[in-house]
């Protein structure tokens, strides 16, 4: 059984936006929901990524997420989120909100072309190719891999071309 690291997937998702600080989190009364305080200085850096982190949180946390800047927030508490273990075998069919969830991860992480994975041959491993250049001008794969690993609740690989046919994802 795969193993994810949910926190440890939201903090690399900050990553690719560009924020490193600290993690705090308003907790509303209502249980499904996650309200993000970033220092109001930083939110400005986040900027128009703000909506793509908040969709891959979503998807990451499966609650409602916002991103506020920490002058409107009271009431913090640390960063914790549950721990997500693989569902197993025989899910390959992914939702809509995991590919919109994984689009945004590629776009935080400076990657806006068509994605592309090889052919799915495993239940617990997803490969994506990205052409070489591309790859080197993202920056953070690591970060990214690691989003979407938990997105995906698979092992994910993003890899330049490896000279095998790739499929368009979806």
């Amino acid at each position: 059984m795969l193993e994810l690291d949910t926190p440890a997937a939201v903090r690399s998702a900050f990553a690719l936006a560009g924020y490193h600080g600290p993690l705090e989190v308003l907790i509303p009364g209502d249980d499904d929901e996650r309200l993000f305080v970033v220092p109001t200085e930083d939110l400005a850096g986040i900027g128009e990524q703000s909506q793509q982190l908040e969709q891959v949180l979503t998807e990451l946390l499966h609650l409602k997420v916002a991103i506020v800047p920490a002058h409107v927030a009271h009431d913090l508490v640390p960063f914790t989120a549950p721990s997500y273990a693989s569902s197993g075998p025989g899910e390959a069919v992914l939702s809509g909100g995991q590919i919109a969830a994984v689009r945004a991860a590629f776009r935080l992480a400076g990657f806006n072309g068509e994605l592309r994975t090889l052919p799915i041959e495993s239940d617990d491993e997803r490969i994506f190719v990205i052409d070489s250049n591309d790859l080197r001008s993202m920056g953070d794969a690591y970060s990214l891999e690691q989003v979407v690993s938990v997105l995906l609740n698979r092992r994910v690989l993003v890899t330049d071309d490896l000279g095998a046919a790739s499929v368009v994802f979806e």
